[in-house]
């Protein structure tokens, strides 16, 4: 028999690891992090169980109670207590190591009497003994099935499997008895009544719905309206303290029976005097940082040398092999061209996704959060908001989307304004290219490159004019919420390296295919538009450049090369730059540029990938690299096109303007409109063209 619509619920605490169970009962890859904000929105996948039964595993965004303070949170809320969303079982995932801290949200949906069973996770630094006296006293308490994972050595996976087909043979086992919500007087008879009237399970049921019944899109009998602000709060503040007097009493009978196994361990705690300290947190964390940019510069370099000379080889024999013809000089000159200035940069873009995910599964990340809360709150974000901007490092998108986690909606809409200006790795291809025009590869002291401090200059230049925005905004933004962080610091501990592997492989997959689709799609329109003119155009600049040559007793070559540049200086892809070219001669800009910078409004990668395929059409020679080509062109007056101010000023534009229209479509969404992203665009656009206006004009 198949359920195929029997769908279970799996929720937990933040950082409890409920996406690793996820992923392992699943086969999904979800992202696994160590701050909260991980899962914004509710993930679904498939476990096939014996007899072809099929159950659907919904993982909630990870919530601290039924009492909802971000969007995120509100998500489980809201599908509890909704018919047609709620599931039919709950597979809770409480913390071992943060025991006390976990039982509220379980006991909650316990008095909700849902069929529920319990996993415990992060049980390596327990001995078997311990692990087993825990799971008979909480199971001897709540009348639950409890099983507790290893991850790594897959214990106790098979068992949660048996658990599952025992659900959906009798879910009535899974219900415990015990009511844990304590009613006193201040409850009063009528929410009795309600239960009865609208037809809810349970006591707890009427009193969540009498909560949040506006939210939920539920009827509620005029006669029992809901509870006014101060009446929540008071019954909010009320549940969680009778339900810790029940907790407070487990905990202290578990640690009783083994020695006080909670809190954090004293190497934790010596470790965070140095990565929580208000001053010298700081300094641990740029130079954390720093290193990271070092280990990008360096260590991608021997791999991005491989993979540039490949496609260079790869050109060169495709052209030898074939005749010569258009489509030879589509593959050569439009996809290898383009394709070649997105895959040389794959080799920095892992090594940043590994290392920040090897800092998440560590457990620093959350500290870095706790850290920054108290500067950020002085420019109207708090600690929450670094989890989006740490994240934009790597994409706007889904940084954009961590947003929900902010309780405040100044806050909220703050950090999502400001996240585009933090640079992602869809622009580490331009600095790189760039950068290399600004500074010689040297060092300072022998031991730091001055290549990496730029890199690393630019990224804390990118947050610098973030917060400077985000103060602005503050000025405008209606403060009308009151701020918190509430966050919970993991252990330090050994990351699972094959969990940081497997989400770094996702994400340089994710970028490829991504950048790949958009690559492929402009690489061909582009390389059309750069080989192709009006009729007869291209034959009267033959006829001319042959003259002239002929005149002047020019070599071959010579004359090849000047016929290729004017070729495409007279195509319609050099009409647009010509086009443009007025509006962005003041920044040092020519038509060239403005080509990439027109194609690279699709998204950001895209402006190496065009510079590739234009620098290739105007070059005579298929082994020269983009850095190369680029380093000969020259102006009018025969100085170097790509000098430091140009260069400077090139960066500049595309550290702030919002050229990926990604980036804009995540921002409509999240703000349910177009004001904000137009807003936007717009001001970011500003800051660009004026920034490199001024380096360009005044240097």
């Amino acid at each position: 028999m198949s359920v195929s619509n029997f769908r279970v619920g799996l929720i937990g605490n933040p950082n409890s690891g409920k996406s690793s169970l996820f992923n392992a009962l699943t086969g999904l890859d979800q992202h696994v992090g160590n701050f909260p904000g991980v899962t914004v929105e509710k993930a679904e996948g498939k476990i096939y169980l014996e007899n072809e039964q099929v159950i659907t595993l919904i993982d909630f965004p990870g919530s601290y109670s039924l009492h909802a303070n971000t969007t995120d949170e509100f998500i489980l809320t809201e599908h509890i207590l909704r018919e047609d969303l709620a599931p039919q079982a709950i597979l809770y995932v409480l913390d071992l190591r943060n025991i006390d801290q976990q039982l509220l949200l379980l006991t909650q949906i316990l008095d909700l009497k849902f069929p529920t069973f319990v996993v415990l996770t992060n049980t390596e630094s327990f001995s078997t003994d311990y692990i087993s006296k825990v799971k008979i006293a909480l199971q001897s308490k709540m009348t639950i099935p409890f099983i507790d994972v290893n991850y790594r050595t897959k214990k106790g996976i098979p068992e949660i499997y048996f658990q599952l087909n025992k659900l959906i043979e009798n879910k009535s086992n899974f219900i415990t008895e015990l009511n844990f919500q304590l009613i006193d007087d201040q409850v009063t008879k009528d929410i009795k009544i309600l239960q009865y009237k609208q037809e809810y399970k349970t006591l707890y049921e009427a009193i969540l719905n009498k909560h949040y019944y506006k939210k939920v899109s539920k009827t509620l009998d005029d006669r029992f309206p809901s509870f006014s602000s101060e009446e929540s709060i008071r019954f909010q503040i009320q549940e969680t303290l009778n339900r810790y007097k029940i907790i407070d009493q487990w905990v202290a009978e578990l640690a009783n029976k083994e020695g006080n196994q909670f809190g954090q361990s004293t190497w934790t705690k010596r470790l965070d005097q140095f990565a929580t300290h208000p001053i010298i947190g700081y300094g641990v964390f740029f130079i954390i940082m720093y290193f990271v940019f070092q280990a990008i510069f360096s260590l991608a370099s021997f791999p991005m040398d491989w993979i540039e000379g490949g496609f260079s080889s790869i050109n060169s024999t495709i052209k030898n092999i074939l005749p010569d013809h258009w489509m030879t000089d589509l593959v050569t000159d439009g996809l290898l061209a383009g394709l070649s200035g997105v895959f040389v940069f794959i080799p920095q873009i892992a090594i940043l996704f590994f290392l920040i995910g090897f800092l998440e599964e560590c457990g620093y990340m959350a500290r870095v959060v706790y850290l920054f809360d108290y500067l950020l709150r002085k420019f109207g974000l708090n600690g929450r908001s670094l989890v989006g901007l740490i994240s934009s490092g790597a994409c706007a998108v889904p940084a954009i989307m961590s947003a929900r986690t902010i309780p405040s909606y100044s806050e909220r809409m703050a950090t999502m304004f400001i996240i585009p200006l933090i640079p992602c790795s869809a622009r580490i291809p331009v600095y790189v290219v760039l950068i290399a025009f600004l500074v010689p590869a040297t060092t300072m002291f022998g031991i730091f490159s001055i290549q990496v401090l730029i890199f690393f200059g630019l990224y804390l230049m990118g947050i610098l004019v973030a917060l400077l925005v985000a103060l602005v905004l503050k000025q405008f933004l209606p403060q009308t919420e009151k701020s918190y962080l509430l966050i919970q610091l993991p252990e330090y501990q050994l990351p699972y390296f094959k969990k940081v592997l497997i989400g770094t492989w996702i994400k340089v997959k994710s970028f490829i295919l991504e950048a790949g689709k958009v690559i492929i799609i402009i690489s061909i329109v582009l390389w059309f538009l750069s080989s192709f003119s009006m009729p007869g155009v291209f034959e009267k600049l033959e006829k001319e450049t042959m003259t002239k040559c002929e005149l002047l007793n020019k070599s071959t070559v010579e004359c090849e090369r000047e016929l290729t540049s004017l070729k495409l200086e007279h195509s319609f892809a050099g009409m647009f730059g010509k086009l443009i070219e007025p509006v962005i001669k003041p920044l040092g800009f020519d038509w060239k540029i403005g080509i990439a910078l027109i194609t690279s409004f699709a998204a950001r990668e895209v402006f190496v990938g065009t510079m590739s395929t234009i620098y290739q059409l105007a070059s005579d020679s298929d082994e020269e690299t983009l850095h190369s080509r680029m380093e000969k062109e020259k102006r009018q007056d025969g100085s170097p096109f790509f000098d430091f101010k140009t260069s400077l000023s090139l960066i500049l534009f595309y550290a702030f303007a919002l050229q990926c229209m990604s980036t804009i479509s995540i921002m409509k969404r999240e703000t349910n409109g177009w004001k904000w992203p137009i807003i936007q665009l717009v001001v970011m656009s500003a800051l660009a063209y004026l920034s490199s206006f001024m380096v360009y004009q005044f240097m």
